[in-house]
């Protein structure tokens, strides 16, 4: 996110999609769209059926994480905030700074994580559970645009694409 707000504020991007805070308070930002994070586990782990989950379930298992700095990484950590948890409380045994690496660890092992539900279609090997025990960890997508820059031909073609789909 904030290599991708950079780059937008230095004009080597002129449209930036990101999830999560953006340092650069200068730049537009526009949400178009949102994203559920959902817990994940190997297909037949004992947390794959039931309804509620205990701050005992999330310390008993270990984790596999996306990166610190990610947006993922961010909405999780306010989830387990609302638990009266924070990483350091977890037993964290992998980090990774990608989706798909997150979905391979887990589907390997007994260790659960928490990513998007966009990404978790990729692997047959995992159940995705819907957080109904606490508040939904979700976070915006958002569009960022310079406010003094010229919008070119090819940034106003994609912002018609994103308008369409939203």
């Amino acid at each position: 996110t904030s290599q991708v707000a950079q780059a937008v504020w230095d004009g080597v991007a002129d449209l930036g999609l990101v999830e999560g805070d953006v340092p650069q308070d200068n730049l537009l930002r526009r949400v178009v769209g949102r994203d559920e994070l959902v817990l994940i586990m190997a297909d037949g782990h004992p947390l794959a059926s039931g309804t509620q989950l205990s701050t005992a379930d999330y310390r008993a298992y270990p984790w596999v994480l996306r990166e610190a700095g990610s947006g993922t990484r961010a909405e999780f950590e306010t989830h387990l905030a609302d638990f009266g948890l924070a990483t350091r409380d977890l037993l964290v045994v992998l980090e990774f700074p990608s989706n798909e690496a997150v979905l391979t660890a887990v589907a390997h092992s007994d260790a659960l994580g928490m990513i998007s539900r966009r990404a978790t279609g990729m692997m047959r090997q995992i159940v995705s559970r819907s957080v109904t025990w606490a508040r939904v960890p979700e976070r915006p997508f958002s569009l960022l645009t310079h406010p003094e820059r010229h919008r070119t031909r090819a940034a106003g073609a994609m912002l018609a694409v994103i308008d369409e789909t939203a």
